[in-house]
This record gives C-alpha cells, structure tokens and sequence, in this order.
C-alpha cells in the first residue's frame, strides 16, 4: 500500500513538474514567416525536437503546443538554441517531420537530432540544394569469442570524405575530426570559407560556453 501511494506521488509530481514547465525568453516562426515573442519551454534535446510549447508571457497560464511543420521553427536565445522544421529520413522509407536543432547556416548548413531517446545521435548536413548528409557514430562494444571490446567507430569520418570531396583539405581535416559539437561546427564553417564566393555571411547558432568560436560571426572569403 505504501509503495503504491509512493509511486501515485512522483507520477503525479512528475506531471505537475511538466505542467509548470521551465520557460524562457524566446519566440516562434509561424509558417508565414511572423514572428511570436514570448517563452518557450526549455527540454531535453529529444523533447524539443518533437513539440514546442510557447506562452506568451509568464503570467498567462494559456500554453500553445506546436508539433514540427505548425511552424517554421523557434528559437531561445539565452541557451543559444534555435530549432527549425525539416523532414528526415534516416531510415529508407520512413520519412519523419521533426525540429532539427540548427548549429551552422552557410554553405553547408548543420543540424543536430538525437534519435531513438538520445541513444543515437546524428549530426546532419544540408547543401545548397537540400540534399541531407546523416552522421552518426555507434556505441563501439563488440561482441566475439573472446569477450566484450570497445573499439572507435569513425565511419562517419569516410562519410563526410566522401560526400564533400571539393573542400580540398577535407581529407587532412576529416583525419582529425571527433564526433562532437566542435569538430562538426568548425568543419561547417571551414567548408564555408573555402567555397564560398560571394561574401555571404556563414552564422553559427550554438551558443555554449564551452564553444567560444561559436559565438562569432565568418564571412566567408573572396576567391
């Protein structure tokens, strides 16, 4: 009896915790391009990819739901967030409308999206022409006769050679590249100034802390 009233009451504060919500100062791109200021409920990456709850000031109890595709994005400038709809297809045949977390916009745009409960993260690539690029990167545990073994996967390594031969130092850079923020942003914006041609801005969204270069701004050169 004891265990049930227990478990009645963290279900029931875990819905309370949800219902109040941990909102901060954002806005919402409606699909005809307005712009809502407001708050925004701030979740875990896999929330924020599915759903966005917007309020228009703190006091109004009133909360709006959007799914991905009711709008065109939104965005929480403190946390350097700022999420856009796109439709995916990292399984063939299983195509899905989902906010991608949006890092870098130029050349190569880059987006972030954990998959399957943030057990399989992808980092995403989109050229000029919309076509997608998926990485990601296994546990790296296999499993044979002899026992247990961590080994590093870095397929996504080959991937992102092979579909992005015209950065000529991609080869060299790719060598180096982790499967991480960093790695993905800086191999973004470097891909930008080499091959960008007519001084277009390249902007960088996240806005960590512990990514100082990406609170600044490229212009891609001149060539």
């Amino acid at each position: 009896m004891k265990k049930t009233i227990l478990l009645t009451f963290f279900l029931l504060q875990g819905v309370f915790i949800f219902a109040q919500g941990n909102f901060k100062p954002g806005f919402v791109i409606t699909n005809s391009g307005d712009t809502l200021r407001g708050w925004i409920d701030y979740r875990t990456p896999e929330m924020n990819s599915r759903i966005c709850r917007f309020k228009a000031n703190l006091e109004d109890a009133e909360i709006q739901s959007f799914a991905p595709g009711e709008i065109t994005g939104f965005r929480i400038p403190e946390e350097g967030k700022f999420y856009v709809t796109r439709t995916i297809e990292i399984r063939a045949g299983q195509p899905q409308t989902v906010f991608l977390e949006f890092l870098v916009k130029g050349m190569l745009n880059l987006f972030f999206f954990p998959y399957e409960r943030s057990e399989l993260n992808f980092f995403i690539f989109e050229d000029r022409l919309g076509n997608m690029t998926y990485t990601t990167q296994q546990s790296g545990i296999i499993e044979n006769e002899r026992g247990r073994f961590s080994r590093e996967d870095n397929r996504f390594r080959e991937i992102i050679a092979h579909n992005f031969q015209e950065f000529k130092s991609v080869q060299q850079e790719v060598q180096n590249m982790n499967f991480d923020r960093r790695s993905m942003i800086n191999f973004a914006v470097n891909y930008h100034d080499a091959l960008c041609t007519i001084g277009e801005e390249c902007i960088v969204f996240e806005g960590r802390k512990s990514l100082p270069r990406a609170k600044v701004n490229f212009l891609c050169r001149a060539v």
